[in-house]
């Protein structure tokens, strides 16, 4: 019983980081709308939010910010595309540069050795950016798509309770997100002018690098419950409506058009 309930929770955050890690290649990909706040404030987001929020990890306090955007506020609305404006639009480098290699590069080096890994990554999972080779692929958004996409394979596989597939998955998984974005997202982070006037993107990037941090706990217990399967373990299909509302919400958020979105999109190659 101990490892079937083990598996409802493991599939239940399965779904939720499928949802999360799409969000947030939504939030930093393209300009925001009042679409998109509807999303980011929904019932269904604040639930994938609760599925990974532990006491210190950040994730509460993305909630409760969340809760608080009156998604009606049109001024709230002008104030948060300035901001995408100021901090990720423009000439050259922007204010703030979401991409890995503006942090571990060491020379602002846009096309390295880290952007061709990741590259490779897409073509692992048969995919491209959709503006091609001239994009950076290592783009925070870019690689919030991909394991939004990858999750959401591992979840499926999770469902048909093929372990080993799921395991395959999952030790990929861990090492991109390890790799890839809790390598720099923090310095992003910290890299803010605090004394700025932005309301919407500092707190948003914050817990994006929270949840990172926390998908790769997950993705690390999660592998070690699937190693600690025994061959004669019993685990039986579990499909519940709560399943299916958050496979719903997903399939609506990927919908979801921006402005400058096509800038930071994968397609299959």
């Amino acid at each position: 019983m101990a490892m079937q309930e083990d598996y409802l929770s493991l599939k239940a955050l399965a779904s939720a980081r499928a949802y999360l890690y799409m969000l947030f290649h939504k939030v930093f990909g393209g300009k925001p709308t009042t679409e998109l706040l509807e999303h980011a404030t929904s019932a269904a987001c604040l639930d994938a939010i609760e599925e990974f929020a532990r006491p210190g990890n950040g994730l509460e306090e993305l909630a409760l910010f969340l809760e608080g955007i009156d998604t009606s506020d049109t001024e709230y609305l002008s104030d948060a595309e300035r901001e995408y404006n100021r901090l990720f639009v423009g000439f050259g480098r922007p204010s703030l540069p979401l991409w890995e290699a503006a942090y571990l590069s060491g020379d602002d080096t846009l096309f390295g050795k880290g952007t061709l890994a990741v590259r490779a990554c897409y073509r692992s999972e048969g995919l491209r950016t959709r503006k091609g080779p001239g994009v950076p692929d290592d783009h925070a958004s870019l690689m919030a798509a991909f394991l939004g996409q990858s999750a959401e394979k591992t979840y499926g596989v999770l469902s048909e309770r093929d372990f080993p597939a799921a395991a395959d998955r999952i030790a990929k998984e861990r090492a991109f997100v390890t790799a890839h974005l809790c390598s720099w997202l923090p310095q992003a982070v910290a890299s803010m002018d605090e004394g700025g006037t932005e309301r919407l993107y500092p707190p948003l990037l914050g817990a994006f690098a929270s949840f990172v941090q926390a998908d790769a706990i997950f993705l690390a217990e999660a592998a070690a419950w699937i190693g600690e399967l025994g061959e004669d373990e019993v685990i039986e299909e579990a499909s519940c409506e709560e399943f299916d509302r958050m496979a719903r919400a997903l399939e609506e958020l990927k919908t979801l058009r921006l402005p400058f979105l096509e800038e930071n999109e994968l397609v299959e190659a």
